[in-house]
């Protein structure tokens, strides 16, 4: 992860892999080479992920990734059939993934939980502009 410099790019990546020979195999990557701001106490960053089905069909994986304030204590993605996908958070870095089957990430929300309670986030007002 950089500062989002031509000289320091943010770079983020984030990936599946699953054991056997026909496990699952995803990666999605962002690189910006524009400055950003890192989100502050409560406030979340979308840097990117897989949110749209593949022409191939059958069971794929969705993902999302970011960045989170120092507040922020968990991230859940509640999609609009009311599955709730709880994201692994570590350092101000979070990313969840779920199976397609579970559910379309087309009118989503991200909950995102401090020591104070639950925000309700719209994902694509908080994702990363790309220019």
């Amino acid at each position: 992860m950089g500062s989002g410099t031509s000289r320091d790019p943010l770079i983020a990546l984030s990936g599946l892999k699953a054991d056997g020979r026909n496990g699952l195999n995803l990666m999605a990557a962002t690189v910006s080479d524009k400055p950003f701001t890192k989100p502050q106490d409560s406030a979340v960053l979308v840097l990117g992920g897989v949110l749209q089905k593949q022409p191939e069909g059958g069971i794929q994986a969705f993902q999302m990734f970011g960045l989170s304030g120092a507040a922020v204590t968990g991230v859940d993605v509640v999609l609009a059939n009311g599955l709730r996908v709880s994201a692994t958070l570590r350092n101000g870095i979070w990313g969840v993934w779920w199976p397609s089957d579970r559910g379309e990430f087309a009118g989503s929300k991200l909950h995102v939980r401090t020591a104070t309670g639950v925000t309700l986030v719209d994902p694509s007002i908080v994702r990363l502009p790309i220019q």
